[in-house]
């Protein structure tokens, strides 16, 4: 029995151990406030910590920079930039006593964060907890162009080389590219108003643009256009 509940243990530890490393290994990136810390504020915080003043508790507020970094009498620095261990933003999420911990409902009842959520606030703040605006307030900049370093054939123009960039970095291979009579009856279907005798030009076409050739008998046919249902 007692061996029994040892391996269970062992079981436990190591799955304990993964879950954590697997965490480390997904955040092990610069991160972005918008795009991964935002959502989990949002989601978790902003109910009790956002912009609605009626419903915020202990002063905090967690979408504003200003707000979120502001001294408050009587409480502790939510986030201390750089330094998870100082903040108590970070204690209250890892806590295991269920009055402390949070985020917590509306009955006072704690409500745990995933793992992968805690490490990544917790990241977020040992890299200096940037926050970022709302992208619509921000200027565009155009990204440069990732460069094809394995010369890949499948990268044919630069939006190929975006789309392979992040492929790579999530270690995943691009699929083979689908032969143009596939794409045609693909494009084609799309629109069942276009006339069969134009997709069969159109498939049949030994033309290397054969689905340019299909967009342009779509965009010409005098029946194009999207089929009324009932």
């Amino acid at each position: 029995m007692f061996g029994v509940k040892a391996g269970s243990c062992l079981i436990v530890v190591a799955l304990s151990i993964s879950v954590v490393a697997c965490n480390r290994q997904q955040i092990a990136r610069r991160l972005d406030f918008n795009q991964d810390v935002q959502p989990i504020l949002a989601s978790r915080c902003f109910s009790c910590h956002g912009p609605d003043p009626e419903m915020r508790k202990a002063g905090l507020r967690l979408d504003l920079a200003e707000w979120a970094m502001k001294k408050r009498d009587g409480h502790r620095d939510a986030i201390v930039p750089g330094h998870p261990e100082k903040s108590e933003l970070v204690k209250r999420i890892e806590s295991k006593d269920p009055h402390y911990l949070m985020p917590q409902t509306a009955q006072d009842e704690a409500k745990p964060m995933s793992a992968y959520e805690i490490a990544i606030l917790r990241e977020w703040i040992k890299q200096g907890a940037v926050y970022r605006p709302h992208w619509a307030f921000e200027a565009p900049i155009r990204p440069a162009i990732p460069h094809n370093t394995g010369g890949d054939p499948w990268v044919k123009n630069p939006i190929d080389g975006f789309i392979l960039a992040k492929l790579e970095k999530e270690g995943l291979q691009p699929s083979p590219e689908t032969d143009k009579p596939t794409m045609s009856i693909l494009s084609t279907g799309c629109l069942p108003s276009l006339p069969s005798a134009n997709s069969a030009r159109a498939i049949g076409s030994t033309t290397p643009d054969t689905l340019i050739l299909t967009a342009c008998i779509m965009t010409t046919a005098g029946t194009f256009g999207p089929t009324a249902t009932t």
